[in-house]
């Protein structure tokens, strides 16, 4: 089961820093228009399933526009309760 768990972290680490280096690279050689990334971000934040991923699109979103640069600890720092499991589907 180690390994297993292994796998699944090294892709959210692998991920994460892959998106992080694109964030990084289209800030810094202006490739995107920031309204539109914006904008993007905010689609991604209520198209989510969870609360968890909304608010993952939404400080990602805010490091984007706010940061010089960012790195990859100012988003795993939104991994802030794993276990939740609160939905932003319809109430039942």
């Amino acid at each position: 089961m180690y390994e297993e768990q292994e796998d699944v972290l090294g892709l959210i680490v692998t991920h994460t820093q892959s998106l992080v280096w694109a964030l990084n690279l289209s800030k810094t050689y202006n490739l995107v228009d920031v309204s539109t990334a914006s904008e993007l971000m905010d689609e991604m934040a209520n198209e989510s399933r969870s609360e968890w991923e909304e608010e993952i699109w939404l400080e990602i979103k805010e490091a984007f526009l706010h940061q010089e640069k960012i790195d990859s600890s100012n988003v795993y720092k939104f991994i802030a309760d794993p276990n939740s499991r609160e939905s932003k589907g319809p109430e039942k």
